[in-house]
């Protein structure tokens, strides 16, 4: 059974409230999975669905309007989803 994809939370100003900020998520896929990476461009706060389609550790970057970054590393395994958030 295949579940939905996983919500993916972004904001233009580390969630302060001024939905005029811009963000970049970026998406870079497991190495060697010949993947290109996947990057949206989004202003305001929200979520928004991500397939994540291929075994291994992808990581995740939330930049902010200000230049700062949130970085996650996600871990798809065949079995689940492990996310591990540094």
């Amino acid at each position: 059974m295949r579940r939905e994809a996983p919500l993916v939370a972004y904001s233009g100003d580390d969630w302060h409230g001024d939905l005029s900020k811009a963000s970049t998520i970026t998406f870079t896929p497991p190495e060697g999975s010949e993947l290109a990476a996947t990057t949206w461009n989004k202003t305001g706060r929200g979520a928004s669905a991500f397939t994540f389609n291929k075994k291994g550790v992808w990581t995740v970057t939330l930049k902010f309007a200000d230049n700062t970054t949130r970085t996650a590393h996600i871990n798809i395994q065949a079995s689940g989803l492990i996310i591990f958030v540094k």
